[in-house]
């Protein structure tokens, strides 16, 4: 036979079964297009002369190139494998009449050829045309300037294209070996396959529905913010199988207790939506499981980063109660910069009218700083190793005195010997005293709240505690010995304007002090700067990053959700057409069809969506943690953003199913054979 014999051969059959392939070649663009734009942004020059932040950003998209990586992957196998089960039967009357599996797999050749290029070109295309719109979006989640210009990057084309024909190959490879160790007869009856009475199995059930309860409350218990990464990534990995589990075991099991329901199960449109999903129960339940994990991926995604996007100048404002904050070390007494503070306030004041700016909003005190680890509700600060221990909790403490907080609270409070004022962030305390290593413990007075300290916390990454001791020097004496514990000078202050000035000031700072550190006279032994200019740089970047990478994911894994519900209504429609045709012969009409339809998307297809949301649900106190990590300590927020995306995502999925339901509909109510 000629070579275009067989090209006819396959673009007869795509045309044929355009109602399949389309959606499949669309869904290969999308993901094409997705992987383009991130391999594109991930090289993109912008990046590269960023000053703060492109590296930041750099990571987080390299890590988006992994993740669709694998996941196209995976998901073009999975969902090709709905194509070669529809194909099967046509393959094998091909064989039947005399086609041999050489020729049928010159066959799948041409038609894997046809679908390679015109993926691998309109996903090109898309991606080079809406390359200049994710950048775009890039440099303003960035707040970065904006270039002009358009371009295209050879080394993304070049990383699209071999990886993507890779993948087309792995599965003509995998398509070709289902052929060949198939038998005609098999190939004939594949869409009949998996139609014997199910199994209940309630064990399977029983123990998946064990491992759900389990991670939902591993999920729910995380108390320590450094502990909740690696908890959470077991619960979820335990709830994934839990969730495929439940689907494929736990649904067979469902529509055997809907059977037994005599008033429910003996009506017209239960009847025969239930009769059917039992049968096909036990081979689509893995589907119905995907989904739900895709839609929960999305839910989390977009709620956590959509957070923290939003919530970042709440949380730079949290940790910086000035725009510029410094730190001078006093060693273990202040007296030694007692006689040099007015080099140093003489450093600011130049520094800020090199910009026409004074010093305002001051705030000025001294502290003491260390970190210490809460074990059996005392604070060790000797032993400084780290553990991912739940049991141990570490802390950031710092000391001021009751005078400077009286004076910048406007507060009158005294205190009695061995008696102290708290505030916590990001903790609790409840404890009536506080034992520090062997010092006498400090009775607790009560607890205060709303006092700005001069001091540069960072992200939450630890709760912190400041107590407020009656003479300062005296606490820091009780430490002496062991060298742990340290005086600081604290001065934070607002020059007003914009980040560009700001960042102009703080660089005016650090020029003015490396020349006075290298003159004769040396004030200080130790000097640090923050600017919140600099810092928002780097959060945005952080955040923003995320966010964008989470828009990113959550746009391919919406298109994969929308083309395995889309797959599950046609390859269902076929199968179920039979049936629905032997109903219509014998009286069914097409209103009682569309009201079985409709019952049979309520009993199962939503089954995914309210599961996502349940798993959302308990997800919550990990996110909740994971944002204070991440220095956001907002939970009505996260609430609200929560609740918001998934009423959005769930009008999104109804109007999916509304759409793919009708399409389930056309096919078993119309009786035609394709």
């Amino acid at each position: 036979m000629k070579i275009g014999f067989y090209s006819r051969l396959a673009a007869d059959g795509i045309r044929k079964n355009k109602r399949l392939y389309i959606p499949y070649i669309l869904t290969c663009i999308g993901m094409i297009m997705m992987f383009y734009i991130i391999s594109f942004l991930s090289t993109h020059k912008i990046l590269d002369v960023m000053k703060i932040g492109g590296l930041t950003m750099k990571q987080i998209l390299y890590l988006g190139w992994w993740v669709i990586g694998i996941f196209s992957v995976l998901f073009l196998f999975y969902t090709y494998s709905f194509l070669v089960r529809r194909r099967k039967k046509e393959f094998g009357l091909y064989n039947i009449l005399g086609m041999g599996k050489r020729h049928l797999a010159r066959v799948l050749f041409f038609e894997n050829l046809m679908i390679t290029g015109v993926s691998i070109g309109g996903g090109l295309a898309m991606g080079i045309l809406f390359s200049k719109i994710a950048e775009l979006a890039m440099v303003n989640v960035l707040r970065e300037d904006i270039t002009f210009g358009f371009s295209v990057s050879l080394v993304a084309v070049r990383n699209t294209v071999l990886f993507f024909l890779g993948i087309f190959a792995l599965i003509f490879v995998e398509t070709l070996r289902q052929i060949r160790f198939s038998k005609p007869i098999e190939l004939l009856g594949s869409e009949k396959t998996g139609e014997k009475p199910p199994k209940s199995r309630w064990i399977i059930a029983v123990l998946g529905l064990l491992q759900l309860v389990i991670a939902y409350a591993m999920a729910v218990s995380i108390k320590n913010p450094m502990t909740a990464l690696t908890v959470f990534f077991i619960s979820v990995i335990m709830v994934i199988i839990a969730t495929y589990l439940l689907f494929i075991a736990a649904s067979v099991a469902l529509c055997k207790v809907l059977k037994n329901i005599k008033g429910y199960y003996y009506r017209t449109n239960h009847f025969v939506s239930v009769s059917s999903m039992a049968y096909r129960m036990k081979r689509n339940g893995a589907g119905l499981a995907t989904i739900c994990i895709l839609s929960t991926m999305v839910l989390v995604m977009i709620s956590s980063t959509l957070c923290l996007n939003l919530g970042t100048e709440e949380m730079l404002r949290s940790i910086f109660p000035r725009e510029l904050m410094f730190q001078v070390s006093l060693g273990t007494s202040s007296d030694k910069l007692d006689g040099d503070r007015q080099i140093f306030l003489d450093l600011l004041s130049e520094s800020a009218s090199t910009e026409g700016k004074t010093p305002k909003n001051i705030l000025s005190h001294e502290s003491a700083q260390f970190a210490a680890k809460l074990v059996d509700a005392q604070f060790d600060y000797k032993d400084q190793g780290f553990s991912f221990n739940e049991s141990e909790e570490y802390w950031s403490i710092t000391f001021i005195s009751l005078q400077d907080y009286n004076r910048l609270s406007g507060s009158n409070e005294s205190l009695e010997p061995g008696e102290v004022l708290i505030q916590t962030r990001n903790g609790e305390y409840k404890n009536e005293q506080i034992t520090i290593g062997n010092a006498p413990a400090f009775r607790v007075k009560k607890q205060v709240s709303g006092f700005e300290p001069a001091v540069f916390i960072g992200l939450a990454t630890f709760p912190s505690m400041i107590i407020f001791v009656p003479d300062l020097p005296s606490v820091v004496e009780q430490f002496q010995d062991d060298k742990m514990i340290y005086l600081f000078w604290n001065y934070a202050f607002d020059v007003g304007g914009d980040d560009a000035l700001q960042t102009r000031v703080y660089e005016a700072i650090l020029r003015n002090s490396e020349s006075i550190q290298k003159g004769p006279i040396q004030p200080w032994e130790w000097f640090e700067v923050e600017s919140l200019a600099e810092y928002r740089t780097t959060s945005y970047s952080l955040y923003g990053g995320m966010f964008f990478l989470g828009v990113l994911l959550s746009i391919v894994f919406l298109i994969a959700t929308v083309l395995i519900i889309y797959y599950k209504q046609i390859s269902e429609g076929y199968e179920d057409r039979e049936r629905f045709d032997i109903m219509q012969k014998v009286g069914m009409t097409r209103k009682e069809i569309k009201k079985t339809v409709n019952s049979q998307v309520l009993i199962v297809f939503f089954l995914p969506l309210l599961t996502a949301g349940l798993h959302l649900g308990f997800a919550f106190p990990f996110i909740s943690k994971f944002l204070k990590l991440l220095g956001l300590d907002n939970t009505p927020f996260l609430i609200l953003v929560s609740i918001v995306s998934f009423l959005i995502f769930g009008l999104f999925y109804i109007l999916v199913y509304r759409l793919t339901s009708q399409a389930y509909f056309k096919i078993v109510s119309d009786g035609k054979r394709e």
